[in-house]
């Protein structure tokens, strides 16, 4: 569909009717700010999290009693009372210091990574301080309150964060929102937005007038198709956004050339806030940082985040861990080699070529989960259905449990528990130079892209996962990704 040459301007002819399921979602009243309202639930965040706490620390001393494991050690009711007000305290603070209560996702990989975080800091905060006070006290319990109050904290999130997300809703604190384009980078947005009602935004529509099929649904990132939103297949202009009447219009594409002004002064004239995305940014590279020298800013190009006691730590978990796994589950790995060697032809381990760090190859071992004259080198079948695939090799790469030898590269050192998928020789010739910076660190066995919804697509399509982890990797964001790894596991997901 053409547009006029004036801006925001479309003959009546031209202009369809807003799809009427979406416009019976946007006869609400615009959304306002309550300013109370947001008061109490940021007051509601911190109590729900302080009531984990105290909750965690008293079940931990009480766990420890039932372990009898150790010299016991007795405390009384009001000293342990007192210790966990004193440890839960100190808990938020370091929470609120880590950023955990700005606008951000309330559950993720990030924020349990803060928790873990903020746990072992409060135990290395409060605990000395008990010592100086002359009351002995066991170390396990203090092992046992590190280990109990992040599980309590994340437990208890899962509630308050329906609990938040309703009050905004029922607040009308949230803002309709737009969103341009309709491809993957929009559906990211959607998602993140849903995830995160503490920026109050609701995204209520899809904006691609090159979309042709006008019942067009996107749903958001996530494993279960639960929320979606209609894509709207006409152009941008004033009319359409008053009609929507979203007060932001985030964009995950820039508009052809031709129109972008135009798109520019239609939100101006409507009072549309218009947000880009970050792929749309320059900024996106994440190698650049910015200094302060002498009161001028200089912007940097960062080497590799290089933490030589962190690999150290990193390296001696991941032997210890991978040893440990190893030999618990030893009956799991004999079972899956008979099953592996009596359903199908060829052997039991399927070994392939793939780069690590710094572009070293090495052999990763998987067991075979495709038939033997299935071709080595290709791209693996995104579907569990391919015909390449066998009968119990779809039962294992649905619970990924054709990983498990990968375990013996991490106790040679080729691989790490966490850490970037790595891939084959032919893709990684394909690299860009920001897409070879996945291998500054070695890669794992889980990470970050394996708990997306992406994880459906190419691996190098989704380089963003990746390049976070290279960057902000530290012991918390590998336990995090740990834990979340192993619930998915447990979910079957």
């Amino acid at each position: 569909m053409a547009t006029s040459a004036t801006p925001g301007r479309s003959s009546p002819q031209t202009k369809p009717p807003i799809p009427r399921d979406l416009s019976s979602r946007l006869e609400a009243p615009r959304a306002r700010h309550g300013n109370a309202l947001k008061v109490v639930i940021e007051v509601l965040e911190r109590l729900f999290d302080a009531v984990a706490v105290f909750t965690g620390t008293v079940l931990a001393y009480n766990v420890y009693r039932l372990v009898g494991l150790g010299r016991r050690v007795e405390y009384p009711v009001g000293w342990l009372t007192t210790a966990a007000i004193a440890f839960s305290v100190v808990f938020i603070l370091l929470l609120e210091h880590l950023g955990e209560y700005r606008s951000g996702s309330l559950l993720g990989v990030r924020e349990t990574e803060r928790v873990l975080r903020a746990a072992w800091y409060s135990v290395f905060l409060v605990f000395p301080i008990a010592f100086f006070s002359g009351r002995s006290y066991s170390r396990l319990v203090v092992l046992f309150v590190a280990a109990v109050v992040p599980i309590c904290v994340l437990i208890v999130r899962q509630f308050s964060f329906r609990v938040i997300e309703r009050l905004c809703i029922a607040g009308d604190l949230l803002r309709p929102a737009a969103i341009y384009g309709s491809g993957r980078s929009a559906r990211k947005v959607y998602s993140a937005l849903l995830r995160s009602p503490k920026l109050g935004l609701k995204p209520v529509a899809f904006l691609d007038e090159k979309e042709t099929d006008r019942s067009k649904h996107v749903f958001e990132a996530s494993y279960h198709r639960k929320n979606s939103a209609q894509v709207i297949a006409m152009p941008i202009t004033i009319e359409l956004l008053k009609d929507l009447q979203i007060s932001s219009l985030v964009l995950c594409e820039l508009p052809p050339a031709s129109k972008l002004s135009v798109v520019e002064e239609c939100c101006r004239q409507a009072g549309v806030e218009v947000y880009l995305s970050p792929g749309l940014m320059h900024s996106e590279d994440q190698s650049i940082e910015f200094v302060d020298i002498d009161g001028m800013l200089f912007a940097r190009t960062a080497g590799v985040n290089h933490v030589s006691l962190y690999d150290l730590f990193k390296r001696v978990f991941d032997v210890l861990a991978a040893g440990v796994i190893t030999l618990v589950i030893s009956p799991i790995l004999l079972a899956i080699a008979l099953a592996v060697k009596f359903s199908s032809r060829g052997k039991i381990l399927f070994v392939q070529e793939r780069v690590g760090r710094g572009g070293t190859q090495f052999a990763m071992y998987k067991f075979r989960s495709m038939h033997a004259d299935a071709p080595k080198y290709a791209f693996s079948p995104r579907e569990v259905e391919d015909p390449r695939i066998t009968l119990i090799g779809r039962f294992l790469r649905r619970t990924s449990l054709d990983e498990l030898p990968q375990l013996f590269n991490v106790i040679r050192g080729e691989m790490s528990l966490v850490g970037p998928r790595p891939e084959m020789p032919f893709i990684v010739e394909r690299y860009t130079p920001q897409q070879r910076r996945r291998l500054d660190v070695k890669p794992g066995i889980t990470g970050l892209w394996q708990l997306s919804a992406d994880r459906a697509y190419l691996i190098h399509e989704n380089i963003e996962y990746d390049l976070y982890y290279v960057r902000n990797r530290n012991f918390f964001l590998d336990l995090a990704v740990l834990v979340h790894t192993a619930v998915f596991a447990a979910r079957g997901v």
